[in-house]
């Protein structure tokens, strides 16, 4: 069993062989993977963390050079690397909620493009139900942006006319587009 006082593993203790290694992790794994659960709160992501850094200790188990004991190295290596997950688990985290917004604001704008066009449909579709008269006055006004007295010059028609064609095709609209109401006085206006 392996004691407090094997200060360093270079001199005390050396994992030149698998039985080393072998009694290195199975005195410290279960310990080092409660410690490293308090850091990550995930059982399964801590024994990750343990395993990885058992691995990188027999990787480099020729070059590995500690100078405090094997506990408190393995201790700190385990508080490093959960820190490391943290952070590593903050930006995924962050990164993983940008991602979420910008398809739910994707898939607004396709709904809102969506409505829009069927707006626009329906609208094109009422419009070219009036009578030619009203549908010109009516065009010239909301597309053209002419004012009711330029209407009036351009036809050779009164103002009144003009505000009665209006009024008429606004009400025609409403009627035919009760559905998109809110949306409709939003276009229009």
């Amino acid at each position: 069993m392996i004691s407090e006082n094997e200060i360093n593993i270079s001199e005390k203790f050396t994992l030149k062989s698998e039985a080393d290694f072998e009694k290195l992790f199975r005195t410290y794994f279960a310990e080092l993977a409660v410690y490293a659960f308090r850091f990550t709160e995930d059982s399964e992501n801590a024994e990750e963390i343990v395993q990885d850094i058992f691995f990188n200790i027999w990787s480099k188990r020729e070059n590995l050079q500690i100078n405090i004991s094997i506990k408190s190295y393995l201790y700190q290596t385990v508080k490093n690397s959960c820190l490391n997950f943290i952070k590593h688990k903050k930006v995924e985290d962050k990164y993983k909620t940008h991602f979420i917004q910008q398809i739910q604001y994707d898939e607004i704008n396709e709904t809102d493009l969506e409505s829009e066009n069927l707006l626009a449909e329906k609208i094109q579709t009422a419009i070219d139900k009036m009578p030619p008269a009203r549908k010109k006055v009516f065009l010239m006004s909301k597309i053209d942006n002419l004012k009711y007295k330029e209407i009036a010059e351009t036809l050779g028609i009164s103002i009144k006319t003009v505000e009665n064609h209006i009024g008429t095709a606004l009400k025609f609209l409403r009627e035919e587009l009760t559905d998109f109401l809110p949306f409709l006085i939003f276009f229009l206006f």
